[in-house]
């Protein structure tokens, strides 16, 4: 009898180990599976790239939204006078374009995964509500009197936001801002 059973569950085991077991899983139930196949399709898509011509591309994205984030502050005259949309529109595509240039280096996928981690998490919510407040704020309270002045506000979070999220990447960066506006700060209030 128990040679029966041993002999009969190693049989089991043995037709167990022939069978095919993901393809038995649906796949809605494998998203993670379902999110590298799609980032393989993309990147099929997309010709292979060198070190050099990715840190290009990181370092030219950079450029080009950092040139139309801080170009949108020639524009303070017409958001002052009541015309916020310039001023918005090149200051929160220009952040855009400065962030996706990082994903040169690691990709979108991994890009996203990076910003929503602990350390990054705070600064990436932050600064994704600051651009869609902005937004809001631009397209949802034309000829309020407050509406300037809040978007100047809306744009320095997008600001300083970014500018914490970039320096988590920096080994003792955060240390160091946090160290500077602490002097900063106590040497403004003798």
């Amino acid at each position: 009898q128990e040679y029966n059973n041993t002999q009969t569950m190693s049989f089991l085991f043995s037709k167990i180990s022939d069978v095919d077991t993901e393809s038995l899983i649906p796949k809605s139930i494998l998203p993670f599976q379902k999110e590298e196949e799609e980032e393989e399709d993309l990147c099929s898509l997309l010709p292979k790239m060198t070190l050099q011509q990715r840190i290009g591309g990181c370092l030219s994205c950079m450029a080009f939204g950092y040139l139309l984030s801080f170009g949108s502050f020639f524009r303070l005259r017409e958001l002052i006078s009541g015309n916020p949309l310039p001023f918005v529109i090149t200051g929160t595509i220009g952040n855009a374009v400065s962030l996706m240039g990082s994903c040169f280096l690691s990709g979108p996928h991994s890009q996203s995964q990076r910003m929503f981690q602990p350390t990054r998490r705070i600064a990436t919510i932050v600064y994704l509500c600051s651009i869609i407040l902005t937004i809001l704020i631009a397209f949802g309270m034309k000829g309020y009197s407050m509406q300037p002045s809040l978007l100047v506000i809306m744009m320095l979070c997008q600001y300083i936001s970014i500018a914490w999220y970039c320096a988590s990447y920096i080994p003792f960066a955060r240390e160091v801002a946090k160290s500077a506006c602490t002097r900063l700060f106590s040497a403004s209030d003798m």
